[in-house]
This record gives structure tokens, C-alpha cells and sequence, in this order.
């Protein structure tokens, strides 16, 4: 093969040697950086992300967690035993689902009636679920988890699918031998609304920056109980709406997430809002909480 270098004067070199040996390809240097620059960066990204990976096992090998969105110096000692999210009661009975105003996908507005349940009173957070990856280590990492916006304790757990959601449930009842399980829609919005038709978990008026994280104030969810302000006042139920939008649902009927998120506007944050996702998907935006029945 023939040299495609120049020699002086802009004329094609002659050379027979072989292509990347030949003084006179002027052009070897970029080729050879064309070539090993992909390589390179590769490489880097590789090390980093390992760097990452094993300073993140490191500092979670003696089970000690920094406390706080800001990663400070302070420690909470996991232990074993603590795995079973904080549970309130839903009572029997009756209550509006649903609604006849202009809202998000809702469903047409009519009373249903429900059995008891308990209802997580947070949403999942990283540290309850890192309890669970410790548990089982097939079990791949959520997405954004090594994403400093995404990963302190106290923040809801993102970038999981239903079928994660399902599969930590799973897990929990191996444990405590219970009956955990995602809220079917009707658990979710009960434990939300009440046994009124109240439009906002909190009630009537409209969502502000105490009530819920939504319209991306901060750029990331916030730790669990943020918005004390925006609990259900009946049930004491937390975060139901922003913070994170929430996997309901079931295989058979379809999966849907309810709430609205930190990114989300108002009219999402309704209790009768609803949101049909893919099990398989996986957003920063989207966590789950769990219920507990007999």
C-alpha cells in the first residue's frame, strides 16, 4: 500500500513503506490521536466510575450512612432489624375516587369502598433500600445512584422500575414475614384524599412551596417529611404530593404512577392525577411507598 503523506511542495510521497511508518505522512500524529483518544477516555470513565463504586462500598462496608442532603459529618448506625418502613392506618370505609374536573388522566369520580390497610407514611428512602441491595447483591443499583442530586438517606429512592418496587417488597416480606406490597390506586388515593373530595391531600387551596416540592425549586427531590405542611391532616400521610410521582398498579391492570414530582406542575400534584408508565421505565422523578395489609 502506498503512502498517502506529502512531501514538500504538496506532492504525493512515493514511498512504498508501510502507511504509519512513512517520515513523510505529515498526518500520522492526528491519526494515531484519532485512534487512542476514544480509548483513553473510555479508560478514564471506567477508572472513575470504579473509583466511585469502591469508595461508596468503602464507606458503607462498617453499615455507617451520612446523614442530611448536605453529606455532613454525622452518622446513623444501620442495623439488621431496621428494615420495615413507618406505618399509619387507613381505616375501613368509603371514599370519592377520582374526579369529574378537568384532571390528568383521572378516572370518572364515584365512591368505592375499601378494607383496612396501613400505608407507609414516607416514601422509600435510599437508605431503606440500600438495606435491601445489601441484602441482595444481584439486585443492579437504581439509576442516578451514584448522582449526588439523587443519593443522600433521607431522599426518596428514584430511578426504579415497578418491577424493583415489587421485587423490595418481595424482599420485605421474606423478612418480616408480612404482606407488603405496592398500593393498587384506590389504597393510594384513600390514603391521599380521605373521605372527601378534597382536590389536594392537605385540602382545598392550592399547592405553595410548604405544601410540596413541585415545579423544580430546588433541582432534585428532598428528604422524606420536607413539606410537613402538605400532609394529609386525617391519615398523616407525608409527601403524597410532589417529591416524587409514585409506582401504583399491578401487571394485570396496568401500572401508573400518582402524586406528581419535584419537576411536576400543580395540576399534577391532585389526588385524582394519574400518570400511566411502563414497568420497565426508570426516572429520577419516580419512587414508590408501600402498603401492609392482613
Amino acid at each position: 500500500m502506498k503512502c498517502l503523506g506529502l512531501k514538500k511542495g504538496f506532492k504525493k510521497c512515493k514511498n512504498p513503506a508501510k502507511l504509519f511508518f512513512c517520515r513523510h505522512h505529515y498526518f500520522q500524529p492526528v491519526i494515531l490521536l484519532l485512534i487512542t483518544i476514544p480509548a483513553i477516555v473510555a479508560n478514564y470513565v471506567d477508572f472513575y466510575e470504579g473509583i466511585k463504586q469502591v469508595s461508596y462500598w468503602f464507606n458503607t462496608k462498617e453499615k455507617k450512612i451520612n446523614t442530611g442532603l448536605d453529606y455532613s459529618d454525622k452518622t446513623k448506625i444501620v442495623t439488621a432489624s431496621e428494615i420495615a418502613p413507618e406505618m399509619v392506618e387507613i381505616r375501613s370505609g368509603e371514599f370519592w375516587m377520582g374526579s369529574d374536573d378537568n384532571i390528568v388522566n383521572a378516572l370518572p369520580q364515584k365512591k368505592e369502598r375499601l378494607e383496612g390497610f396501613f400505608i407507609s407514611k414516607c416514601e422509600i428512602t435510599n437508605e431503606q433500600y440500600q438495606k435491601f441491595l445489601l441484602a441482595d447483591t444481584s439486585r443492579g443499583k437504581p439509576d442516578y445512584w451514584y448522582d449526588e442530586r439523587f443519593n443522600a438517606p433521607y431522599q426518596p429512592v428514584v430511578g426504579i422500575s415497578w418491577y424493583d418496587a415489587d421485587a423490595y417488597s418481595a424482599w420485605l416480606n421474606r423478612e418480616t414475614k408480612k404482606n407488603y406490597s405496592l398500593p393498587t390506586e384506590a389504597q393510594w388515593e384513600k390514603a391521599a384524599r380521605g373521605d372527601d373530595k378534597r382536590p389536594y391531600p392537605w385540602g382545598d387551596a392550592e399547592p405553595t412551596k410548604d405544601m410540596a416540592n413541585f415545579s423544580d425549586p430546588y433541582g432534585q427531590p428532598m428528604p422524606v417529611g420536607h413539606c410537613p405542611a402538605g400532609r394529609n391532616p386525617k391519615y398523616d400521610t407525608m409527601d403524597m404530593a410532589g417529591n416524587v410521582a409514585e409506582w401504583c398498579g399491578d401487571l394485570k391492570n396496568g401500572t401508573v404512577v400518582r402524586g406528581g414530582s419535584w419537576k411536576d406542575k400543580a395540576i399534577f400534584l391532585r389526588c385524582a392525577s394519574r400518570i400511566k408508565l411502563a414497568p420497565n421505565v426508570k426516572k429520577e422523578t419516580v419512587g414508590f411507598r408501600l402498603v401492609l395489609t392482613p
